[in-house]
C-alpha cells in the first residue's frame, strides 16, 4: 500500500503526533479532548505534514525543519510538530471552540 493511498499514511502520522502529545504535552492533549478540537487538531497537522510546514511556517522555519529532516530522518517531522504546539501551549489552552 502506497503512502498516501486512502491516506493511511497520514492517518498513522497524525495519530502518532496525538500519542506523543499526550506523552509530552498530556495538558494540551487533554484540553483539546475535553473541548472537542481534535479534529481540528488532526486537520492542523494534516496541512503540516502534507506541504512539510511550508504552508504553516516562514521560510528560516521550515528551511530548518527540512535541513533537518535530511540529516535526521522523518522523527524530525514530529519533533516540529510537538515543539510548535508546545510553544502554543497558552493560546491553544485558552480556546473553547474550533470557532477560537
Amino acid at each position: 500500500m502506497e503512502y498516501y493511498s486512502e491516506l493511511a499514511g497520514m492517518m498513522g502520522d497524525c495519530a502518532l503526533t496525538l500519542n506523543l502529545l499526550k506523552t509530552e504535552e498530556e495538558e494540551i492533549t487533554n484540553h483539546l479532548n475535553k473541548v472537542g478540537n481534535e479534529l481540528f487538531l488532526n486537520n492542523l497537522l494534516y496541512q503540516w505534514y502534507v506541504s512539510l510546514f511550508v504552508q504553516s511556517a516562514t521560510h528560516d522555519v521550515f528551511l530548518a525543519v527540512w535541513d533537518a529532516m535530511f540529516v535526521e530522518g522523518n522523527i524530525v517531522i514530529f519533533r516540529a510538530a510537538i515543539g510548535v504546539l508546545s510553544l502554543m501551549k497558552e493560546q491553544i489552552l485558552a480556546l473553547d471552540t474550533m470557532e477560537d
